[in-house]
């Protein structure tokens, strides 16, 4: 019943990886081209039998390949995902790192409402005049609108997810 299917992928997918088990259905391999990743990824697979999708337009930043640079609020940013390097439309992720002693400018974004996830060291984070300390495992929201600086106590590194994604133009002081 479903031999037209498997004639059909198999003409299509005559590249070497697509022979591989594991490029059925769980996923293929870092070395397949990009835009073969996405054409393969919106076609149903058959993999011992039983139906497997590929997840449709994946997509994938190595952290490490990803140029850190410097916000308009002073700290030290590397995009992880955001609209400069993947098709992001509602959101943005970062790492941001700010030495000991040091403090990002107070600001405000009139649009993006903004997450914090401390991965290493102790701030102090001021939201709109109050101020709280801060730490590893903590998440910090800050409304679109509300100006918020972080004073890093030891070295911080934290996640940064900005919804509208993070736009200098959308950065105030």
């Amino acid at each position: 019943m479903l031999a037209w299917l498997e004639n059909y992928l198999a003409l299509v997918f005559t590249f070497p990886w697509a022979q591989r088990p594991e490029a059925r259905c769980h996923g293929l391999p870092r070395d397949a081209p990009s835009h073969t990743m996405r054409a393969a990824s919106r076609m149903p697979m058959l993999a011992q039998g039983r139906q497997c999708r590929l997840t449709p337009g994946m997509e994938i930043r190595q952290h490490q390949q990803q140029v850190p640079f410097t916000t308009k609020d002073g700290s030290t940013i590397r995009s992880l995902l955001d609209s400069a390097n993947a098709p992001v439309a509602k959101q943005s992720l970062a790492e941001a790192t700010l030495p000991a002693g040091c403090a990002t400018q107070r600001h405000h974004h009139r649009l993006s409402e903004e997450f914090y996830y401390l991965l290493a060291g102790r701030g102090l984070m001021e939201i709109d005049g109050e101020e709280r300390e801060v730490g590893v495992g903590d998440a910090v929201l800050i409304p679109a609108g509300a100006w918020h600086q972080i004073h890093a106590l030891e070295p911080l590194r934290f996640l940064c997810c900005c919804a509208p994604p993070y736009a200098h133009e959308d950065t105030y002081f």
